[in-house]
């Protein structure tokens, strides 16, 4: 029998297990976690070195405090971004561990609950070869994005079986699968601006590095517009996804207008082949790709080029397109969009307005950030908040 069960040893169950008995050490706390250790999907966030939150969340500081209490010692970068000042995901884990224990919660690895119910004043958790029994319930269980490290989404399974719903999970902070021959344009990278229109309509826009792979789009950029697409269930898969196109401004400082004039400018006093008509104005193989778009041969002299195909390639510059038709897959993913609706929580508590007693926290809910340590930050604020509550329940 315990005071407090956790069902899930990533973030927000081991930050919610350690605020608990930071508040009440005679509390009886276990996590219960499938995989042989804690924190398995840690060791990958930023690229490694583990970017635990962002000075530009909406509370940084309860987190920020959280790890000056269990001995982390971060640095901020000019973006925000939090990181251990070793830069080593690992030793997050090892000082999680470590507060863990100090504490006295009792864990169980490579075990998975098979079904949970609440009875009057308790919660029982059937596992394969024994039953648990706990007054409080947290469901900090993840969502499907990185199966590699365990995560399957059964967080949403018990979710239903206590009376909670379940927005559609799709992948986020992902490649961006597009129409085209991507194959001449695969390892390149551009600076510039990026959005994601759907039917026509610009609903998100980023600046920053673009990366062109195999069948698609890639960059920080790139993965924060992917948040953006929301199939529509009343369509086929193919057919929602062609609701969408994403655009990009190679040259966000110059107008069309201004492009226009400049490749004038340049034709004038220098007579050349096309293909040098764009030199160090854009990486020669996007070059390439806006000619062709064009259709302007690479050989042709620039003083055979008309007003209007230098109206063409400047449009091209500022509008290049091509229509999204996937969302690279949840094991390319960072994050889990859908799951638990936020509306169905006190999000004060993390207290499930269904179920007295049962708390959720972290990726299982319907929350996604972009990129930069804002959706580890939610993991951990989100799981500090439920320990938090549920010590002063039982105080």
């Amino acid at each position: 029998m315990y005071d407090i069960c956790i069902i899930g040893g990533g973030p927000a169950g081991m930050s919610a297990a350690i605020t608990a008995k930071t508040i009440n050490r005679n509390l009886q706390v276990c996590i219960i976690e499938k995989n042989p250790a804690l924190g398995k999907k840690i060791y990958a966030t930023g690229n490694g070195k583990c970017n635990l939150s962002n000075l530009h969340c909406l509370d940084p500081l309860a987190v920020f405090k959280f790890f000056d209490q269990i001995g982390v010692f971060t640095r901020t970068d000019e973006a925000g971004r939090m990181y251990p000042a070793s830069e080593q995901a690992a030793d997050v884990v090892a000082a999680l561990q470590d507060a863990l224990i100090a504490y006295g919660v009792e864990i169980l690895t490579n075990t998975l609950p098979i079904s949970i119910i609440k009875n009057a004043e308790e919660f029982e958790i059937q596992m394969a070869n024994s039953t648990i029994k706990s007054k409080k319930l947290l469901i900090a269980t993840g969502g499907k994005a990185g199966p590699q490290y365990g995560n399957l989404g059964e967080g949403y399974v018990y979710a239903k079986q206590l009376g909670h719903h379940i927005n559609r999970t799709f992948p986020v902070l992902s490649q961006l699968e597009c129409e085209g021959d991507f194959q001449k344009l695969k390892g390149i990278r551009a600076k510039g601006n990026v959005s994601i229109q759907k039917n026509g309509h610009i609903i998100g826009t980023e600046t920053g590095e673009i990366q062109f792979v195999e069948d698609g789009l890639s960059g920080i950029c790139v993965f924060n517009l992917s948040r953006f697409v929301r199939l529509n269930p009343d369509l086929p898969t193919a057919e929602a996804f062609q609701e969408y196109v994403v655009s990009i401004d190679y040259v966000p400082n110059m107008s069309q207008l201004e492009i226009e004039t400049y490749l004038e400018k340049k034709i004038s006093n220098a007579k050349g082949k096309a293909n040098h008509l764009l030199l160090t104005m854009i990486h020669s193989g996007i070059s390439l790709d806006l000619l062709q778009r064009a259709g302007i041969k690479e050989e042709t002299d620039t003083a055979l080029l008309s007003r209007e195909d230098l109206k063409v390639l400047a449009f091209l510059l500022k509008n290049w397109e091509c229509k999204v038709t996937g969302v690279k897959g949840w094991k390319k993913a960072q994050c889990t969009g859908g799951g638990v609706p936020m509306t169905e929580i006190d999000h004060t508590s993390q207290e499930s307005k269904q179920l007295k007693g049962l708390y959720f926290a972290g990726e299982l809910l319907d929350f996604d950030g972009p990129s930069g340590g804002y959706n580890l930050h939610f993991a951990w604020e989100s799981g500090i908040k439920a320990g938090k509550a549920m010590a002063d329940e039982q105080i």
